[in-house]
This record gives structure tokens, sequence and C-alpha cells, in this order.
């Protein structure tokens, strides 16, 4: 079944012989996703991986990126211990009633956090964890519905106020983003042998790639990219453990 709401055409499977056509037969066909007008706002859309077309050179290269630098058997065992410590510290925070998204999310943030940069970006604490409430603010202007959605020619009114809201997130989180792009070149600057990445976070991987000559990456793509790597993998991840926190609980059997 087909729906159009406003200018996007949507498919609606109701068996699953059609799903099975959406997801396997036609899956390169229908596997585009539309960005809202508040990703688009600031040109989200033209470089992650989430937004590109599957059939893009450059979605093949990030993904692959990301395959071997963060999801390999390799990278997964080397970051063990620090997943392991990263829950350990979330049990042991407080012996009594948390609310149970937000520290999830400040974990799942750290292990990120860690992942990419080496540091914790995230903090029990509510009082100082304004990195960590800037990212769900990005997400929430992502998210939120939007007339401009549906009929771009209103997104210069922004008439829900998301792009305003996005702008201002993206600003801080790109300021801090760049904070560790810049300090991370100078610790390159002065090593002598740049380019090892025995000893390495992810940002060190992709300042490696952006020099080579192979690889069309820049500082700006490197940004858009370690943004997404927080957007997709905090909220996606926190949402889970709560649903199944939840489940536990309805279901203790």
């Amino acid at each position: 079944m087909s729906l159009k709401l406003g200018s996007l055409n949507s498919v609606v499977t109701t068996s699953p012989e059609a799903a099975r056509e959406v997801l396997r037969t036609h899956d390169q066909l229908l596997s585009g996703r539309k960005s809202t007008d508040s990703i688009r706002s600031f040109g989200h859309d033209e470089v992650p991986v989430i937004w590109l077309p599957p059939s893009s050179a450059r979605w093949r290269m990030l993904r692959k990126l990301s395959i071997t630098r963060l999801f390999s058997p390799q990278r997964m065992e080397a970051t063990k211990a620090l997943r392991m410590k990263k829950v350990q510290e979330l049990v042991s925070e407080k012996e009594e009633a948390v609310d149970i998204s937000r520290a999830s999310f400040t974990t799942v943030l750290n292990i990120i956090s860690n992942i990419l940069f080496l540091v914790d970006l995230g903090s029990y604490d509510v009082t100082s964890n304004r990195f960590q409430d800037t990212v769900i603010g990005a997400m929430e202007a992502a998210g939120k519905p939007d007339a401009a959605n549906y009929f771009r020619f209103l997104g210069f009114l922004d008439l829900q106020g998301n792009r305003k809201n996005m702008k201002a997130c993206t600003e801080r989180l790109f300021r801090v983003l760049r904070g560790f792009i810049d300090a991370k070149l100078t610790e390159k600057s002065l090593q002598n042998n740049s380019n090892d990445l025995s000893e390495s976070d992810f940002l060190d991987a992709l300042l490696v790639l952006s020099k080579g000559d192979e690889t069309e990456l820049d500082n700006n793509d490197i940004e858009h990219l370690l943004l997404d790597s927080f957007a997709a993998g905090t909220d996606t991840s926190s949402s889970t453990l709560e649903w199944a926190m939840a489940e536990l609980l309805n279901n203790p059997k």
C-alpha cells in the first residue's frame, strides 16, 4: 500500500510476503531514508552514513571504515574492558532509585566518547552534564514533528522551531568536536610516527585517513561522522536497555 504524506511517498507493508519484497527483493530501491528539515538545515544530510544512499561510493567507504575501526571482532575485543568498566560505574553509582533512561544514556555516552576520544563526556551528576543535554536536544530537534518534513517549501518559516533548536545544539557540539580534533592534530604534529594506530582511538584513525591520497575525508566530514556516532549510538542503546528493564519488571519470571 502506498501513502502520500505531503510531498513524501511512503510504502506500507501489510503481509509477510509484502515485507519480504520490500526488505529483501527491492531493498536497494526502498531503503532510502528521507532527511528531516532540521537535519538539512546544517547540511548533515550530505555527509554521514545514515543519510547517504547505499549505492554511493562514499557510503561504502564510510561503512567500511566504521566496520573495520569500530565493529570488527578485534576492536570489540579491544574495547571489552572499557565497556565492562563503564557498566560497573553505572551499577555502583547509587544505591537508590534512578532514572534508568538517563543513567543508561550516560553510560553509553561515556563508552562511545572513550572509543572516539579516550575521555568521559557524560556525567551522572545532573548539574554538570551539558554535553549530554546538548546531544539529547539535537536528537529531539531532529525527531520532533515538523510541517517542513512534508512540505519542504515551509522550511524557511521554521514553524515548530526545530531549525533554531538544532542550530543552537549543533553549534555547541561541533565546538566541542573541533576542540578534540585540533588537540589531536597538535599532538600528532609533535609525534615522530603520527600514523601509528596500534594505541589509537577512532579519531586517530579518521585523521590518518584524511591525510591519505585515496580518501576524500576532511575535518568537516569527520565532525559530522563523530556527531552521528553520538546520536545513533546513545539513543538506540539507552532506549533498548530501558525497554528491557521495563519488560523484566513486568515479567519477573
